[in-house]
């Protein structure tokens, strides 16, 4: 999921919002005075899965996944998808976390755990080879992958 809703605001005009939203807006969404729909300016049903939402994940997804995939599980498991979106990443772990995995088949903790361990493995492997090519490019490798990138591109247009 983007982390994206559209309003209609009171002119009519339907605009696009990055979660989460500004406290007046929201305020303003659930006094009325913006509509929340889909968008081509439709509708929006409050239980609706955005069309351009992805498959929900089969696993809980790795504490240090990025929100989407939370958004996602939360929904799978019965969260409305605007309720998903208003709560915080570590709001949607408490409540579908670790606490939750005491509901887990063994079959399903094992698949968890693969998938966690995947993810490290190429979360490392990505970054050991910005690292490298931080040290080829001549820059420091503190830092997260993100702003090592930056100062290897940084280097790269000077």
């Amino acid at each position: 999921m983007t982390g994206r809703i559209h309003v209609r605001g009171q002119g009519g005009q339907v605009v696009a919002l990055d979660l989460p939203l500004h406290p007046d807006i929201a305020k303003r969404l659930e006094r009325g005075q913006l509509r929340r729909v889909k968008p081509d300016g439709s509708l929006y049903e409050e239980h609706e899965r955005p069309l351009d939402a992805p498959d929900l994940p089969e696993n809980r997804p790795a504490l240090s996944a990025l929100k989407p995939a939370w958004v996602g599980w939360a929904v799978k498991n019965g969260m409305p998808v605007d309720e998903a979106e208003r709560a915080t990443k570590d709001d949607l772990i408490e409540k579908f976390g670790v606490k939750h995995e005491a509901q887990e088949t063994d079959e399903q903790r094992a698949a968890r755990e693969a998938t966690e361990a995947e993810e490290a493995a190429k979360a490392q492997a990505e970054l050991d080879q910005t690292k490298a090519d931080a040290a080829e490019a001549g820059v420091s490798d503190e830092g997260t992958v993100d702003e090592i990138r930056a100062r290897i591109a940084e280097k790269q247009n000077q």
